[in-house]
């Protein structure tokens, strides 16, 4: 116990002395602490800025297409705000144009099929007519099953929409138009032709 309490006491006093720092085993006066602190504080510094030196050195001798090509290869990972609405309203515009179409198409395709089966109900549509003239050719907007009924309504025309028909037509088979290679669209055409002219 007494060595304990001697122990306690040295160290009492080494907390009195201001002049004197206390290490783990060893003391060691005040200022040759400091100095010691500063010198590694200064050492660190110099460190640190002969490192950034070399870094600033080595990407001023990097080439500037090796910079170039690090930009291009990363790439942007947020977009901006402004970016993302726009692409928002881009898709909603589409979507709704899309809607739109397919409206068109049921219609179209609901007013010729009531002019085949419920002529009471029929009521002739301008609208209607134009939009089966423009797309009688496209198998994907009048499919194979209406193009019979489509022939018959058509066979029935009269005046300028007749003559605007047989124009198109011809132009299909004639192979004016690069695009109208389609085998389904000249087999339409024909029929139309065949239809037309009787």
């Amino acid at each position: 116990m007494a060595v304990e309490e001697s122990e306690k006491m040295k160290k009492k006093k080494h907390k009195k002395k201001s002049n004197v720092i206390c290490f783990d085993e060893e003391v060691v006066p005040k200022h040759v602490a400091e100095e010691l602190l500063t010198n590694e504080i200064k050492n660190s510094e110099i460190e640190k800025k002969s490192k950034k030196r070399k870094k600033e050195a080595n990407q001023s001798n990097e080439e500037p297409e090796t910079k170039k090509k690090k930009e291009e290869e990363s790439p942007k990972k947020t977009e901006s705000i402004r970016e993302r609405k726009r692409k928002k309203h881009a898709k909603l515009v589409e979507e709704k144009k899309i809607k739109a179409e397919l409206a068109l198409q049921e219609k179209a395709l609901n007013y010729l099929s009531k002019w085949k089966h419920d002529r009471e109900e029929w009521k002739f549509e301008k609208l209607r007519q134009i939009w089966l003239q423009h797309n009688m050719y496209d198998e994907s907007k009048v499919p194979q099953e209406f193009w019979e009924t489509l022939v018959e309504y058509f066979s029935n025309s009269k005046g300028k929409s007749r003559d605007v028909m047989l124009k198109e037509a011809l132009k299909i088979i004639e192979g004016e138009d690069d695009e109208n290679k389609n085998t389904c669209k000249m087999e339409r055409a024909r029929d139309i032709i065949q239809n037309l002219q009787e």
